[in-house]
């Protein structure tokens, strides 16, 4: 066994091997410290030149393209190779946008109609309706509606005014009536059908029919036309000249050039009855 004396030289000994590799130790880790800032620093500075240039401007879009926008609403109304049209909504306000002219502000717009070089539309304001054809407004009217619009900038629409309905084509005004139903071509001018006074009639213009308890179905192809009314509790058929019934009730009416058909209703039961020319041909051959 070692003497006390010689207990405590190895332990001055051990104590101080201890003490130098710790001193070793912390000279390196300082070391390591030192070397690791550096290369830090290194990567984090920044080059004096930027080595990607940011574009500062949007990119210029694709040619050809447009974008619109952004609106509260929009509904695009005409689009062709030569005409964009639509109607969009901003700050509670309707606007028209037609090839890049602007129109409006208004409450409301629909029925947008072009013919040629010719613009019509409905607009609202103060819960008035207005029809603006080209230039040219016409209301305030409680209702208008729409129904032609040629390429030489002809026009026809129906209107209410003080509760009566009105027609007018180009300059001339017809009416005042209750109603006025289908407006329609025939031959070189228009037909429609009208309520006054209770009763019902179709007005050729130079000539009308009735009156009638009530019309239905009216409709034209070419020279011909055709069309149902009721007197009494009783229908009928008007095919050109013709008058065909009474029927019970008749559901349905075809006409096509000079050919026309119609079902009835009879007793719960259904009947079709047909007029073909080219089969009055083959009886006649």
């Amino acid at each position: 066994m070692l003497s006390e004396k010689n207990e405590k030289k190895l332990l001055l000994i051990i104590c101080c091997l201890l003490s130098v590799f710790l001193a070793i130790t912390v000279w390196q880790l300082f070391s390591i410290k030192k070397q690791y800032k550096e290369f830090i620093d290194i990567t984090i500075t920044p080059p004096e030149e930027p080595l990607i240039e940011i574009p500062t401007a949007s990119p210029e879009p694709e040619k050809g393209f447009r974008t619109f926008g952004p609106y509260d609403f929009l509904n695009l109304a005409l689009f062709s190779k030569d005409r964009l049209s639509f109607i969009y909504q901003e700050e509670g306000k309707f606007y028209l946008n037609f090839n890049d002219q602007i129109y409006g502000p208004y409450e409301r717009i629909d029925s947008l109609r072009t013919a040629g070089n010719n613009l019509a539309y409905r607009y609202y304001a103060k819960d008035l309706a207005y029809l603006k054809i080209n230039d040219v407004i016409f209301g305030p009217y409680q209702d208008v509606r729409m129904f032609h619009l040629s390429a030489e900038a002809n026009f026809g629409f129906r209107y209410k005014e003080n509760d009566f309905w009105h027609l007018r084509i180009d300059n001339k005004i017809y009416g005042p009536y209750e109603q006025i139903e289908r407006v329609t071509f025939y031959i070189d001018d228009f037909v429609f059908s009208y309520k006054l006074d209770g009763k019902w009639y179709i007005d050729f213009i130079k000539r009308k029919e009735g009156p009638y308890e009530e019309i239905a179905s009216f409709i034209t192809s070419g020279e011909n036309f055709a069309y149902l009314y009721r007197l009494g509790n009783d229908w009928y058929v008007k095919i050109n000249d013709k008058d065909l019934g009474p029927y019970e009730k008749i559901t349905l009416l075809r006409l096509s050039g000079e050919n026309f058909g119609f079902v009835w209703e009879e007793n719960d039961q259904f009947y079709l009855k047909v007029y073909l020319v080219e089969e009055i041909k083959k009886t006649i051959e």
